[in-house]
């Protein structure tokens, strides 16, 4: 299916605001984000996200949190943020969720990836999960 950069991400932030998830902007508005007078230090640097698996895209989600005072917020945190692929120019969205500490995180994030794949239509597809992030995977993965 072909489809312009300007109509996925039409879709992308529809399905993502569908699912609860707002733009940084938004949550920058809050209250608590506006009263923060102490940003959050992280240590996610440059070389950081150029080793990223995507590049840079996984540690943005860290960057911003604390970059944006989102880190004040204490309940379920959940935003999108649009990017530029740093190596190839083209036009994504990243989901992010924060302060969730049950598995219900990665089960709307697969929702929304979901329908989102629907609404540019790949109806026909299937999703790998890697559970080895979990303490549980990872003691049966190293026995």
């Amino acid at each position: 299916m072909d489809i312009t950069a300007t109509d996925f991400l039409k879709r992308a932030t529809s399905a993502a605001e569908y699912f609860g998830f707002r733009s940084v902007d938004e949550l920058k508005k809050l209250p608590a984000c506006k009263d923060c007078s102490k940003k959050l230090p992280h240590t996610a640097t440059a070389q950081a996200r150029r080793n990223d698996a995507l590049h840079g895209m996984l540690t943005c989600g860290v960057n911003t949190v604390c970059d944006a005072k989102l880190h004040e917020i204490e309940e379920p945190l959940l935003f999108y943020t649009i990017e530029q692929v740093p190596r190839s120019g083209e036009a994504a969205i990243s989901f992010q969720i924060f302060n969730v500490e049950k598995s219900i995180a990665e089960a709307i994030l697969i929702q929304v990836a979901t329908a989102l794949a629907g609404d540019i239509g790949y109806n026909n597809h299937s999703i790998r999960i890697n559970s080895i992030g979990d303490r549980d995977s990872s003691v049966r993965y190293v026995r």
